[in-house]
């Protein structure tokens, strides 16, 4: 399955959130018991990784994935342009670019 291409604005200072739904090619969804996860940024020189338990939430049952960056990572982000992409890797080892994009980030609007 290609990767889901997801292109996100992200205000500067504030909390990013994305959720999606992983289903098969019969739109149920798949069972990610066990699985691991790497939710990487890129946005000029920051890096942040988000991993299962620390900004990547998943139901199994529903195959819900809930990523979250927080506002003090993304205050890190200096430069207007970067990328993310998200890693699942299965207990069989098998590893799937499940889906990644651009990072748009706003302009700041300052007072002076």
């Amino acid at each position: 399955m290609p990767a889901t291409e997801y292109n996100a604005i992200v205000e500067r200072g504030d909390t990013y959130d994305l959720q999606l739904t992983y289903l098969d090619v019969n739109r149920d969804p798949v069972d990610m018991t066990g699985w691991s996860f790497s939710w990487v940024f890129t946005v000029g020189e920051v890096t942040v990784t988000r991993t299962l338990g620390n900004g990547v939430e998943v139901n199994t049952t529903t195959a819900v994935i809930t990523l979250k960056i927080t506002n003090t990572q993304t205050a890190s982000f200096v430069v207007s342009r970067g990328t993310h992409r998200l890693r699942v890797t299965t207990p069989a080892g098998v590893y799937t670019l499940l889906a990644g994009g651009v990072i748009m980030k706003n302009s700041e609007v300052t007072n002076g």
